[in-house]
């Protein structure tokens, strides 16, 4: 009976541990691998292209914010071929965070954007934040258009 016992909890605390880890790994997924230093940051696809649709926000995220990332990752969802493909990404990032302040720098954010990156052999070749997704912010709809139309001109190479 005892040794039932002692079983249980072992198993117990190796579930524990493997939700944790489960946890952790989901968290780090969010932030973007190339952020700390972009070396690395597209590999998915031979020769390292791809595009990566950031959601850049500071500590402080007000309901604007938020929303503004909500809509971003609607209009990436709608390429669903293109994400399993690996040439299209989904990150967020806080420039704040220590290691990331560069981001802001390198794309002159204003505060919190939506910045589209296209990699080439691995390494970013231009950048673009997508202000006028701000002012489409009442609009659901069209904001979430917006950035579909940017992205898929960036996919197709305009």
């Amino acid at each position: 009976m005892r040794l039932k016992a002692v079983l249980r909890l072992i198993l117990l605390l190796f579930l524990a541990a493997s939700l944790v880890a489960l946890v952790v790994k989901v968290l780090r997924s969010d932030r973007p691998a190339g952020v700390a230093g972009d070396a690395g940051a597209a590999q998915g696809l031979p020769g390292g292209d791809r595009l990566i649709v950031y959601y850049a926000h500071g500590k402080f995220r007000c309901r604007a914010c938020n929303s503004l990332e909500e809509y971003a990752q609607v209009a990436v969802a709608g390429f669903p071929r293109e994400l399993a493909q690996g040439r299209l990404e989904w990150r967020v990032v806080d420039y704040e965070e220590p290691g990331n302040e560069w981001f802001a720098d390198r794309y002159k954010l204003p505060g919190p954007s939506v910045v589209l990156v296209c990699y080439r052999h691995g390494k970013p070749a231009q950048g673009e934040v997508l202000q006028a997704a701000w002012e489409l912010l009442r609009d659901k709809a069209a904001a979430v258009e917006y950035v579909r139309r940017e992205i898929r001109g960036r996919l197709e190479g305009k």
